[in-house]
């Protein structure tokens, strides 16, 4: 099996696109009386008033009470709100998951890799982190550093965002300089709605810098904030001035994150939240909670019950004083002890939550290098079960101007207690201390990635009864058949004698379509569909040819209208009967020697009978009825099936062959062609024979609002077209209704590959810059990539420099094998710029992060390998 991902490398500038384009509901429109939290104006909220999307909000405020405990909401026809979806966001999101993708591949001016280990922005481990490398140089100011979009949600005005990062690590500590400088940019669907400055390290915001010690390692993580003003649904973390060069190589970034961090203060009413916020599931309760001053003649002195008293009640303000003395190494410290009233025998918190305590401290005195604070985790029976050490370097960004400072670890195992120490070396004065309470925080939501790759659903031969279904060989997966159907849909479930082992060997097939489902161990599944039978069935051809199968109605254009061109003589065809005759295997062949000359009619049909092929006139017919109607006004498309070498049907079929339409020799449209579909394709070579057709839509009126009506069309060269000898054959024309999905190469059979489809993702550790870029370069909107709509793109920067270029990685989410083409969308402006210059785009196929073998560089020649309908083009690749 291949095509596990795939990885693509361009030098120039390419916009890919995904299909299917979701409709949305119907909805009332919201009255003009505005007032919501939720949204920065009513301008705002009417733009997201017909979104499926649901809208993430912690204000409850504006929303039905009676909805609150259930955290969803979804409006119908409301006045307000229309048909909106609001969720409860009770605790702070990672983004992480399949929906949340690294949104922007940025270049620094100068540097040759610019950043790595990109995934780890959106996995699910929170503990590991991307390494932006040499984020700046002297004078040299990046804006924005890395980008992370939430495909599936929106946020609401007023939630906070922002991210995790390593503030410090060993002995390299960011200083609160740096901390000023960075800024949240706020976006929605791929625009920018604006950047606020962070809330950490401002004198005025009284937001302290909070820091937790992640286990295990020296590293201490910084939360940096901004409250939005906006909805949105992406983050930047931008820098807004110099980073000092000793530190840039060690700027790491954990992950994005939406909403505020749900604590707990050990206090009587935090104590209460934490209950009423489980269900009383646990019910927990204090046990103790004590705290001592320096060591005195070695022994610590206990708090008086007035000053524990302050670390527990519901005055968030007031605190414990702790009074240094000099030359003591143990400068005092509080513990808190918990007690799980629902099991005794089991831990008050879970593995996973934060615990720490918020304090005062002098910050008219700088911390020193011989200061430190060490915090504890404890059992339920008092027993040590972790420690972890914050140095005074890292301390003095918590403390910033107001003299306050958090500091939590995070738990390994779970626990019921936690103690603060603080120390010095002998001789360090570190001014007045004081402990204002203690907190427990819950660990950020993560979102699962479910990443069972398993087989893309195929269609079968009917001869063929067994299967083998396959998976990530990473993931242990247990196969089930989950749903089976006829051919015609009927629910056959009960009566199949199909079986699956656990391990995906499929036996006893019958024509029919299969389910199957693969459950991992912890529950998450993904299922693919095998289809046995039903192949190349269809209702019918595509489009109505024109012919003179039911009559003598239709001729060959005799001749061209109200131009200079040249019409291409009849004579020169080799039975030009077969065009009308109605045998669609048949042909009219022209055997060229010569060039085509510019602007030459290459063959034309007209409606000779008087009557018209396409009657856009907006009057009804008086014996006409109401379908009849709409169905003759409704837009056309028109075109000719025609077959040549692929040398010949290239570049031209998008820039030169057009079709005009006529009525009683007067021109009344011409368009180039907008589908070039390949039909079918022969077997081998660059010079193999194309059967392809070439259309143009007809709409219902011209540039000047007059309804067309036409009786004859015909396909016309508008440069020179270079046949060498090469055969030019011509089957039919046709017409259909624009609405068909005829002209789509994707219509039959075809998966857009995207998040919600496939699961495919970006591989944001494989996208990266080839080389050094000469100037800031961002490539944006890498989501759009993998969402499965059509009109929006993925825009690739053209500003890297000779010999480097950019690669794109996918990872498809499916398995794929040599059965199954791959394909990607793109502009046709992009497309003819860049196919001009040869090898502009390479495709290469990997297994397991191991290339395949594949790749493909050629996509020169239209057909078998190109499709184009619209104004995008598809490039084939198997």
């Amino acid at each position: 099996m291949k095509h596990h991902s795939i990885i693509i490398k361009s030098i120039f500038a390419v916009l890919a696109l995904m299909l299917a384009v979701t409709a949305s509901a119907e909805v009332v429109k919201p009255t003009n009386d505005f007032s919501s939290p939720y949204f920065n104006s009513a301008a705002e909220r009417d733009s997201l008033i017909e979104t499926t999307k649901p809208i993430w909000t912690n204000n409850w405020d504006d929303l039905p009470s009676e909805k609150e405990h259930d955290g969803y909401v979804k409006f119908d026809n409301d006045p307000k709100y229309g048909n909106l979806t609001f969720r409860r966001l009770r605790n702070r999101r990672a983004l992480t998951g399949e929906t949340c993708t690294v949104n922007k591949l940025i270049g620094v001016v100068g540097v040759g890799s610019w950043a790595k280990d990109m995934g780890a922005l959106t996995d699910e481990d929170l503990n590991n982190y991307a390494q932006v490398n040499a984020v700046v140089k002297a004078g040299v100011t990046v804006d924005p550093m890395v980008s992370v979009k939430d495909m599936d949600n929106y946020y609401s005005r007023g939630t906070v965002a922002g991210y995790a990062i390593v503030a410090g690590s060993g002995s390299s500590v960011l200083s609160l300089d740096i901390i000023k400088t960075f800024s949240i940019g706020f976006y929605r669907d791929g625009k920018l709605m604006g950047v606020l400055p962070v809330r950490e390290g401002q004198d005025a915001s009284g937001v302290t810098l909070k820091l937790l010690q992640i286990p295990g390692s020296d590293e201490i993580c910084a939360m940096l904030t901004a409250k939005s003003d906006w909805v949105f649904d992406e983050i930047s973390l931008d820098c807004a001035g110099g980073v000092q060069a000793e530190v840039a190589n060690l700027m790491k970034i954990k992950y994005a994150f939406v909403g505020e961090p749900t604590e707990f203060t050990i206090t009587d009413g935090g104590i209460k939240k934490f209950n009423d916020f489980f269900d009383n599931k646990p019910t927990i309760s204090l046990k103790k909670m004590e705290g001592w001053n320096p060591v005195l003649l070695g022994i610590p002195f206990p708090f008086i019950d007035k000053e524990v008293r302050k670390m527990t009640d519901d005055d968030l303000d007031n605190f414990a004083t702790i009074t240094p003395i000099l030359n003591v190494g143990y400068q005092g410290g509080a513990k808190f002890m918990m007690k799980n009233n629902t099991n005794p025998n089991a831990e008050a918190f879970e593995a996973g939550m934060e615990a720490g305590f918020k304090y005062k401290m002098d910050a008219a005195l700088s911390l020193t290098a011989g200061t430190w604070i060490n915090v504890l985790l404890f059992d339920r029976n008092g027993k040590k079960v972790q420690e972890e050490t914050i140095s005074a370097q890292v301390l003095n960004l918590s403390l910033v101007q107001i003299g306050d400072g958090t500091v939590s670890v995070k738990s390994k195992v779970p626990f019921s207690g936690c103690e603060i120490r603080f120390l010095t070396v002998l001789g360090v004065n570190v001014g007045a201390m004081g402990i204002h309470y203690g907190f427990v925080r819950m660990a950020p939501d993560v979102s699962h990635r479910c990443a069972i790759k398993p087989t893309i659903s195929s269609n079968i031969c009917d001869t063929q009864s067994s299967f083998t279904l396959r998976s990530n060989s990473d993931v242990s997966v247990t196969w089930t058949l989950s749903g089976a159907w006829d051919l015609e849909g009927n629910d056959i479930m009960a009566t199949t004698p199909v079986r699956v082992t656990p391990d995906g060997k499929v036996t006893h097939m019958q024509v029919g379509r299969y389910t199957f489902r693969a459950i991992a161990k912890d529950g998450c599944n993904d299922e693919t569909t095998i289809t046995v039978g039903g192949m190349g069935e269809s209702a019918g051809m595509c489009g109505m040819p024109i012919t003179n199968k039911n009559g003598n109605i239709y001729e060959l254009s005799p001749k061209i209208h109200g131009t200079s061109g040249s019409l291409l003589s009849i004579s020169d065809l080799k039975n030009p009967g077969n065009i009308l005759k109605g045998d669609y295997n048949q042909y009219a062949e022209y055997i060229g020697g010569l060039s085509l000359a510019d602007n030459l009619c290459i063959i034309g049909i007209h409606r000779k009978d008087g009557k018209l092929m396409y009657d856009a006139d907006p009057v009804r017919k008086d014996d006409e009825s109401e379908a009849d109607y709409v169905t003759r006004v409704q837009p056309k498309r028109l075109g000719f099936v025609v077959e040549a070498s692929a040398t010949v049907l290239n570049l031209h079929a998008l820039q030169f062959l057009q079709i005009r339409c006529y009525n009683k020799g007067k021109e009344v449209y011409r368009h180039l062609i907008d589908e070039n579909n390949a039909i079918s394709a022969g077997v081998g070579g660059s010079d193999r024979l194309q059967k392809i057709r070439y259309s143009i839509e007809v709409p219902e009126t011209d540039s000047d609002g007059t309804p067309i009506q036409m009786d004859e069309f015909q396909l016309w060269n508008s440069g020179v077209l270079n046949l060498k000898g090469s055969t030019l054959r011509i089957y039919y024309a046709f017409i259909e209704e624009a609405a068909s999905d005829c002209s789509s190469p994707l219509a039959c059979g075809a998966l857009v590959m995207s998040q919600r489809n496939s699961h495919t993702t970006i591989n944001a550790d494989e996208t990266k810059f080839g080389g050094t870029v000469n100037v800031l370069t961002i490539d944006d909107n890498l989501c759009n990539f993998i969402d499965s709509d059509l009109n929006s793109y993925m825009a690739i920067a053209n500003t890297v420099g000779v010999g480097s270029g950019h690669t794109i990685a996918v990872n498809m989410g499916r398995i794929l094998d040599y059965h199954h083409q791959l394909g990607i969308v793109i502009d046709n402006k992009t497309f003819l710029a860049a196919v001009k210059v040869g090898n502009w785009l390479t495709v290469e196929t990997f297994m397991d992060g191991k290339p395949t073998g594949d790749k493909f560089t050629d996509w020169k020649v239209i057909g078998a390998d190109v499709a184009g309908f619209g104004d995008k083009n598809i490039l084939f690749f198997q």
